[in-house]
């Protein structure tokens, strides 16, 4: 069997068994720990602290008394589900008191490093992580740009593209899309004069970046129209790839944020002192 080491082994979007005793074993850590706990410490006392049974009592108790919390109904499905993990790490969260919420988040992200998964708790919220290098630039950028119209479709785009459901990131890929076409209409009514505009101040009237931004221009505007992001007619292409739909978030983000610098419309915070999960929503 090849052995592979956590750093060379690749990102997972699946939860693992080892991860589901890891983080049942942190939890019966806090659980022990009065201070770090608000409300959940006083079911604790009430059940007789029955934490310290076998595996099998765990499981059972774990899911009929946090169950009732999550789904109301009593509606639980197996426990070591995606889903229902993610909510009990943001269930949790909660109850955590918050003084201790963002050790709490530093161990869970500490948890999921571990098992190399690719998920982020993120102010209490479990996104995925995508790519390390891009959401390190985007965590030190402020927008602020004067057509608030377009940094409402930024920001959205964002947030739907680290939820962990695919649909809502395609939804983010397709704001951003929506964003990046809005952009190409900032100098004129006319989207051709318009875009010539916009090329010509972002190049500096250079000759050579002029002709590649004009390519990369068009080559992201075919993108827009031939693959299911903002049309869904059956001659369009759909996207199913969780890679390919990262590729193309981060090709029209990066494209964004070029023109963004060059209308001076962003600050970037290079240097500051920045906490380990902050990404901007």
């Amino acid at each position: 069997m090849t052995y592979y080491s956590k750093r060379n082994k690749p990102l997972s979007l699946t939860v693992i068994e080892e991860f589901w005793e890891g983080f049942k074993a942190y939890i019966e850590e806090l659980i022990s720990n009065k201070e770090w706990l608000i409300e959940f410490s006083i079911w604790y006392d009430n059940c007789g602290g029955y934490w310290q049974g076998d595996i099998e009592k765990i499981n059972r108790k774990m899911a009929q008394e946090i169950g009732k919390r999550l789904y109301p109904l009593g509606n639980i499905y197996k426990i070591h589900d995606n889903e229902i993990i993610f909510d009990l790490i943001e269930f949790f969260f909660v109850c955590v008191s918050k003084e201790h919420r963002y050790e709490y988040t530093i161990k869970i992200n500490r948890l999921f490093d571990n098992f190399r998964l690719k998920y982020q708790l993120v102010k209490g919220k479990v996104k995925v992580r995508h790519s390390e290098v891009f959401n390190k630039v985007i965590s030190y950028i402020d927008f602020d740009i004067p057509d608030k119209e377009t940094q409402k479709l930024i920001i959205t785009a964002l947030e739907k593209f680290y939820n962990r459901n695919f649909n809502e990131q395609k939804i983010g890929v397709e704001k951003l899309v929506d964003a990046y076409q809005r952009i190409m209409s900032w100098e004129e009514d006319d989207k051709r004069k318009s875009v010539g505009k916009i090329v010509e101040k972002v190049s500096s009237g250079e000759k050579d970046i002029k002709a590649i931004f004009n390519e990369d221009l068009k080559k992201m505007w075919n993108t827009a129209n031939e693959f299911m992001i903002r049309h869904a007619e059956k001659d369009k292409t759909p996207i199913t790839d969780n890679d390919f739909l990262e590729y193309l978030f981060y090709a029209y983000f990066n494209a964004i944020r070029f023109i963004l610098k060059k209308y001076g419309y962003i600050k970037e915070k290079i240097g500051e002192e920045e906490e380990e999960n902050e990404l901007p929503f």
